[in-house]
């Protein structure tokens, strides 16, 4: 597979989709590669963004949006006015990936742009997890409306105090890459949101009465969740040959899917 070809071939394949079903209800879900490192990119907006391989790889996903959506509201399919079209990102940037001229690579250096339209979630409670580990909690005390963050593990940060764990590329979830908090590290986020004064019984009178909340609400959560069986083990990691997508004469899968129509 040619993965800067990826991007041509999911928009011909969501085109042709469209067109085919556009007479009767239909769901169409798009998943992109962009933008994750390791920023794979088309030839043709390779070089293109003032902003190094990061803005070629937006600039790419943005042309890909536009053409999706086109097909959809293009009039002589008379989808205009009865398609629903919802967009959706997982995560930020990765902060690990760098590059040697111009830094952290999107955005600005230790800067996020926030432009929410809602301070707090509707939820009281939030539980942060790296892979199946809780690392902290949250917790809006709507009474006061202070806002409060729980941690019971952080990361190792490579180099130390960093924020990130470039020695790494990935920051682990437990083991020896993480340290464990007892008595858990607490933050008022309403005046610290970025985290850098932990607060202790003698700063702050709330201190047990806050850790204690949280950790009931995690016991609470804790409760409710199911031991689902792990998506690693062997039955399902083993190779099953009836799943694998073949665009040839099966067990010879070599093709030329990675091409274009006139690259077939």
């Amino acid at each position: 597979m040619v993965l800067e070809k990826t991007a041509g071939r999911l928009l011909e394949e969501a085109v042709s989709y469209i067109e085919r079903n556009k007479h009767r209800p239909f769901l169409l879900f798009v998943s992109l590669l962009h933008v994750h490192i390791p920023l794979v990119t088309g030839r043709e907006f390779l070089g293109r963004s003032r902003h190094g391989l990061y803005g070629d790889n937006v600039e790419e996903m943005d042309w890909l949006v536009d053409q999706k959506p086109f097909e959809v509201r293009s009039n002589h399919n008379g989808l205009k006015n009865t398609t629903f079209t919802y967009f959706t990102s997982d995560h930020g940037g990765h902060l690990e990936a760098r590059d040697q001229a111009l830094g952290q690579l999107g955005g600005w250096n230790g800067v996020i742009l926030c432009c929410g339209a809602a301070e707090h979630s509707a939820h009281e409670f939030l539980f942060h997890y790296c892979g199946r580990h809780l690392h902290a909690a949250r917790w809006h005390d709507r009474d006061s409306g202070r806002l409060w963050k729980v941690h019971y593990m952080t990361p190792r940060f490579h180099p130390e105090g960093a924020g990130a764990c470039y020695g790494h590329g990935v920051c682990p979830c437990s083991g020896d890459g993480v340290t464990q908090h007892s008595p858990p590290l607490l933050f008022d986020l309403s005046s610290d949101p970025s985290e850098a004064r932990p607060l202790s019984p003698d700063s702050e009178p709330l201190f047990h009465t806050v850790v204690a909340r949280v950790g009931a609400a995690v016991e609470e959560h804790r409760a409710t969740l199911t031991p689902v069986p792990p998506q690693f083990s062997l039955s399902h990691i083993l190779w099953k040959p009836w799943l694998q997508p073949c665009c040839g004469t099966f067990p010879f899968c070599s093709c030329t899917q990675d091409g274009g129509p006139s690259e077939r």
